[in-house]
C-alpha cells in the first residue's frame, strides 16, 4: 500500500534527500531512458519510508488504483497540476497521463473533469 505525506516540512525533507541521494548517481540517472520517471520512483520510494501508517485519501486511492494512476489523479484533481505538468514531473507523455486519468475514472466511476 502506498503512504504520502501530509506535512509540509516533512515532504520537504523528503524532497531534499531524493535530491541528495541523486549526488552520488546524477550521471546515471541522466543517461537513463527518463530521469523524470526514475526520480519521481526515488520519490515514491522515499514518501513511503517516512510515511506513518494511516487512512488517507492517498492511502485508499493506491489501494485501489495501480500506482501511476493514483498519482496521477492526486497530482491533477487533488493539487490542481494541469495534466501536461503532472504528466512531466512524473516522467511521462501528456497522452499517457490522459489515459491513466481515464482508467482511474472507469475504476471510481467518478470523473475529474472539471
Amino acid at each position: 500500500m502506498e503512504q504520502r505525506i501530509t506535512d509540509w516540512a516533512e515532504a520537504r525533507r523528503c524532497v531534499d534527500a531524493v535530491l541528495e541521494a541523486l549526488d552520488h548517481r546524477w550521471t546515471v540517472v541522466l543517461s537513463s531512458q527518463c530521469p523524470a520517471a526514475r526520480i519521481w520512483t526515488d520519490l515514491r520510494a522515499e514518501a513511503a519510508r517516512r510515511t506513518p501508517r494511516t487512512c488517507s485519501r492517498a492511502v485508499r486511492l493506491h489501494a485501489i488504483l495501480s500506482p501511476a494512476q493514483a498519482d496521477i489523479v492526486i497530482l491533477h484533481h487533488d493539487l490542481g497540476l494541469s495534466v501536461e505538468r503532472a504528466a512531466h514531473l512524473m516522467g511521462m507523455t501528456e497522452p499517457i497521463a490522459h489515459a491513466l486519468l481515464r482508467g482511474a475514472e472507469r475504476e471510481l466511476g467518478t470523473s475529474f473533469d472539471g
